[in-house]
């Protein structure tokens, strides 16, 4: 995940407030990365608790806070955990979380399909035949069969038709 882009700052301009996913990666253990651009300068994040048992936060609002204290945020997983999936699809549906990125990288799909994915995510009809092979034909067989990969892809797509939507000028692979 990247944070978005304070005016001004270096970097290529967006037409649009949706998400994308900007490209594949393949980093072990690495599930996939949020890259944004904040309106506001960053801020460190929130203060461990001292002494004592650490406490669990919203693991949402950790995300978000987190974005808006650097500028990439990795999450990992242990591939194909069901409770994974459901809490990227909730991250993915978050109002403050698409206001906070632009592009998501992740690992478990092929970058020879990124104009395939790239038309899902923003709406197009895409015949699940063709969106398929995102996600099956890669280097990692059977990998990343889990009906959690194909749900994130849908959760992405749901989140941008529910953003004012402007087609974007350029894709990254």
């Amino acid at each position: 995940m990247t944070r978005r882009q304070k005016p001004g700052e270096l970097g290529r301009w967006r037409q649009s407030p949706s998400l994308s996913v900007a490209g594949f990666v393949g980093v072990a253990l690495l599930s996939w990365v949020a890259v944004g651009s904040c309106t506001e300068p960053a801020q460190a994040p929130p203060a461990l608790p001292s002494g004592g048992q650490p406490r669990p936060i919203d693991a949402i609002r950790a995300v978000i806070e987190a974005l808006q204290a650097y500028p990439v945020v990795a999450i990992g997983e242990s591939h194909n955990l069901k409770e994974a999936g459901a809490f990227y699809e909730s991250l993915v549906a978050a109002d403050a979380f698409s206001a906070s990125v632009d592009d998501i990288v992740v690992e478990f799909g092929n970058s020879l399909f990124q104009s395939t994915i790239d038309r899902y995510v923003s709406g197009k009809s895409v015949p699940r035949s063709e969106l398929k092979r995102v996600w099956q034909d890669t280097t990692q067989v059977g990998a990343w069969d889990a009906p959690m990969y194909e749900a994130f892809f849908t959760a992405v797509r749901r989140a941008n038709a529910a953003t004012t939507f402007c087609p974007r000028s350029t894709t990254r692979s």
